[in-house]
């Protein structure tokens, strides 16, 4: 559905006091998406509205368990990895990595019985064409990150939300294309940001989690991100609030200021 259609379902709500513009509504229908289907609409959001999809499966769900370990056929996967068992090789048919453009782990075991990774899964690196990457609720101090995520350099799309990831790594900077980056970790986790994301130019939404800190004395510096158009969590203490004037495309921001948070829409560009 484009924005003019959510506009004209407002316009038939419009006696619903709680909605009051197509963003509202935008953001109730992601609420109430399965927390596995909302990578999926914020990755669809990315796409030119113009632009046809193709009539194929959008997940390929492993769930572990007998008779289900089919060929991969889609290009787009989510594991589960608390159903893992056995071995952790997942036997599968991946006839060519190279078609995958969306990666998504999920991790509800808060004691996963291996720290390890599905075999298949254990070397990004295989993966080149991947677009979405998306961890959600692994534990990175039972698992470390897989290898060769850093080769991942068409990403758009990077998401640690409910992780618990004690640092970002300066590595993953380098995603030049990346559009979306989520650093929501668990709020007992204080993750430390180096000072790399001034690289990341075409950020169009970045969510800074409710804890974090600069590994230098210096402020985090992000006044390179000339396309963005979400900021949340931005921290005045940690990052230099005077690249704010230069965020020109920014819409929604979400700031703190000596443990006060505030939350602007709509900034209009210097």
């Amino acid at each position: 559905m484009t924005r003019d259609n959510w506009e004209a379902i407002l316009r038939r709500l419009r006696g619903n006091q709680t909605l009051q513009s197509a963003d509202d509504i935008l953001a109730l229908s992601y609420k109430d998406l399965p927390f596995h289907l909302q990578p999926c609409l914020l990755y669809l959001g990315l796409m030119p509205c113009e632009q046809i999809g193709k009539q194929e499966e959008f997940f390929e769900v492993i769930d572990f368990e007998p008779g289900n370990q089919k060929s991969l056929l889609t290009r787009r996967v989510a594991i589960y990895l608390n159903k893992l068992k056995g071995d952790d090789v997942l036997l599968l048919d991946i006839p060519d990595p190279r078609r995958i453009r969306s990666i998504l782990f999920f991790d509800t075991d808060k004691s996963p019985p291996k720290p390890t990774w599905p075999r298949e899964f254990s070397d990004l690196k295989v993966f080149p064409c991947t677009r979405v990457l998306d961890f959600d609720g692994v534990d990175f101090r039972v698992r470390k990150l897989p290898r060769g995520i850093e080769k991942l350099i068409c990403l758009r799309y990077l998401s640690f939300r409910g992780c618990y990831l004690l640092k970002f790594p300066s590595s993953l900077s380098n995603f030049v294309f990346l559009e979306m980056l989520d650093l929501r970790v668990r709020v007992s986790c204080v993750m430390t940001i180096p000072n790399v994301l001034r690289k990341l130019s075409r950020l169009r939404h970045l969510y800074f989690p409710l804890a974090f800190r600069s590994d230098t004395k210096d402020k985090l510096k992000l006044d390179t991100l000339k396309k963005l158009e979400t900021l949340e969590n931005f921290h005045a203490s940690i990052c230099d609030a005077d690249d704010l004037q230069h965020l020109e495309s920014l819409q929604i921001l979400t700031v703190t200021v000596d443990g006060t948070t505030w939350t602007c829409k709509t900034l209009s560009a210097p």
